[in-house]
């Protein structure tokens, strides 16, 4: 009995020592993503879920990433990365030079020839865990010549990611 007492006594110094003065943000821990998009603030969290949209997730394959991040509003950036470190990937198709590729749309209703594809900008992969990714993106898109969006201040923190044998995306 003396010898539970003891236990108990040495597990309750432990927990008192141990409460939390923080708040755990529960999005930081499953990953978020945010942006602007025209100068408008944008972000979007694993948690943010409503009528089935929303949310941010990531898939490893083919040493590629694809993260992609959709606001309950429907607006969804599409990230896809040819690389698997810690660098910066380029997105200028246009130089010849792109080793990696986004995608805006204004809906998920919205199809392929409604999305905006990148044509200037880059993205970094800051971090990289066993089962996390974390980095920074900025970049230009267009769906015509005159129809062209800019997203900047784009970050996506902790994105946890699985891996599969092939990237769907369309």
């Amino acid at each position: 009995m003396k010898k539970i007492y003891t236990i108990m006594m040495t597990m309750a110094v432990l927990f008192s020592f141990s409460s939390c003065d923080e708040d755990i943000d529960i999005d930081t821990l499953l990953g978020k993503m945010s942006a602007q998009i025209d100068g408008v603030e944008w972000s979007v969290s694993a948690t943010d879920v409503s009528n089935g949209l929303g949310g941010v997730a990531a898939i490893y394959a083919e040493e590629k990433f694809a993260i992609t991040g959709t606001s309950t509003e429907g607006k969804t950036i599409i990230i896809v990365i040819n690389g698997i470190n810690e660098a910066t990937y380029d997105l200028s198709p246009l130089a010849g030079e792109a080793n990696a590729a986004t995608i805006y749309r204004v809906s998920v209703d919205d199809d392929a020839t409604n999305s905006y594809y990148s044509t200037l900008g880059s993205v970094t992969i800051t971090e990289k865990t066993d089962n996390r990714i974390s980095g920074t993106f900025y970049f230009t898109a267009a769906k015509s010549i005159d129809d062209i969006v800019q997203i900047t201040n784009g970050n996506f923190e902790n994105v946890v990611y699985t891996a599969a044998e092939n990237l769907p995306i369309n």
